[in-house]
């Protein structure tokens, strides 16, 4: 039944997102897609940005011609999150055929968080998680 489906809404809100063990190869496998749209809003690794979902998800779906998205994360400061900007993340969605994809990162020091949230535009989703700006 999953390579049939042509049009698909995942919404997974929860602390941990099995992103790579059970989202991608479930969305895999829906090769005749037209359209997709995802709502992740979780508080783990790993960062999703627009070169992550380029490669692991709209490589796969050669029919979809609709994609939407709201992912939103809060995660604990390493060293490496520290070095990620809004530019950073932007840059990552510069070869969608969508250009028009909001995002912000934010950094919580006292509180060792990172707050990034990326969607496509327009909004299609009736709330917002964590709002900071």
């Amino acid at each position: 039944i999953l390579p049939n489906l042509k049009y698909f809404s995942l919404t997974q809100k929860s602390q941990l997102l099995y992103y790579y063990d059970l989202s991608i190869p479930l969305l895999r496998r829906m090769l005749n897609l037209k359209e997709l749209h995802l709502n992740f809003v979780y508080g783990c690794e790993p960062i999703i940005d627009g070169n992550d979902l380029k490669e692991n998800i709209i490589n796969y779906m050669s029919k979809l011609n609709k994609f939407s998205f709201n992912i939103h994360s809060c995660l604990r400061l390493n060293n490496q999150l520290s070095q990620l900007t809004n530019a950073d993340i932007q840059d990552t969605f510069r070869n969608f055929k969508n250009n028009r994809i909001v995002s912000y990162v934010d950094y919580f020091q006292k509180a060792n968080l990172f707050h990034y949230h990326i969607y496509s535009y327009p909004y299609k989703w009736t709330f917002y998680d964590n709002i900071t700006k």
